[in-house]
């Protein structure tokens, strides 16, 4: 599944006109609506943002070697976005539970 990926992105790259829309379009095919995303830093970067776990191997290719797609001269970052946070809303890590409640 993932050398299936591989080749979609590498496809997305020659055919892709670089725009963050068509670049977002791809990483939803791709990986799924919402796991992955694209943002332009407005100076010649973009953000790649994963909220799916990715493998070591699958993270070193897309980090190594030039699969994903995007404009020429563009420097690329790779963010894995964890959904789970450590707070205290409803749906975060729980914060108040730690080795250190009531050792007072």
């Amino acid at each position: 599944e993932q050398k299936r990926k591989l080749l979609r992105l590498r496809y997305y790259q020659l055919t892709s006109d670089g725009t963050v829309l068509s670049i977002n379009r791809a990483l939803a095919d791709v990986f799924g609506t919402g796991q992955a995303y694209v943002l332009d830093g407005l100076d010649m970067t973009m953000t790649y943002c994963f909220t799916v776990s990715l493998s070591g191997g699958f993270y070193t290719i897309l980090r190594d070697f030039d699969i994903l797609p995007r404009p020429a001269g563009v420097d690329i970052n790779i963010v894995y976005a964890d959904l789970l946070s450590f707070g205290f809303g409803d749906y975060y890590l729980p914060f108040d539970q730690g080795n250190f409640v009531g050792a007072l």
